[in-house]
């Protein structure tokens, strides 16, 4: 049991790593950085730490078009991010709403931070 947790956590390590290079060199496209979300948040789902809320608005998420969704923070009904067509933000943060989302907030990497939505 202590070696197979020990090898989730240093695959989820690994996720993080590639991810951070991902984000620095921008060689990933939206979609790929995606299939990496969505690979982390499996690893993280099988360590125990998502909750059946978070699984709903993960599955919301990518029905909705996300390239990838996971939880972040502790989990255990923390919260979750998703990566998106920018075109499709509104529409993801509607579905989200209507699956239980307490709150969304988009983020759109052409505005200014003070121009950015949240929606209770």
């Amino acid at each position: 049991m202590l070696q197979e947790a020990k090898a989730l956590v240093e695959e989820i390590q690994q996720c993080c790593e590639q991810e951070s290079q991902s984000l620095e060199q921008q060689a990933l496209c939206g979609k790929r950085l995606g299939e990496a979300l969505n690979h982390n948040h499996a690893l993280l789902h099988e360590v125990g730490v998502s909750s059946e809320h978070l699984e709903r608005l993960v599955r919301c998420a990518r029905q909705q078009g996300a390239w990838g969704a996971k939880l972040t923070g502790a989990g255990m009904g923390g919260g979750m991010f998703a990566l998106a067509p920018l075109e499709d933000l509104p529409a993801l943060a509607q579905a989200l709403q209507q699956e239980g989302a307490r709150s969304t907030h988009l983020y759109d990497p052409n505005k200014p931070l003070a121009a950015q939505e949240t929606h209770s």
